[in-house]
């Protein structure tokens, strides 16, 4: 699981939005089994970073239109 949340961060980086959210899902998705101590505060803090990217395309496409 850490090696997904690894690679959401890369996916982030470089703009790949959808794709670091559905890394992110699966791992929230098996923590939910395993609980693994650390990961659900790592899937928390890669959550608000898309939802703090999202919110500012958002806000950018308001002004273009």
């Amino acid at each position: 699981m850490p090696d997904q949340l690894r690679q959401a961060r890369e996916f982030i980086k470089n703009g790949q939005y959808d794709e670091a959210k559905q890394l992110i899902n699966n791992a929230s998705e098996k923590n939910r089994v395993l609980t693994l101590p650390g990961i659900e505060e790592e899937i928390r803090i890669l959550y608000k970073k898309l939802k703090e990217i999202k919110s500012k395309t958002k806000k950018v496409a308001a002004w273009a239109a």
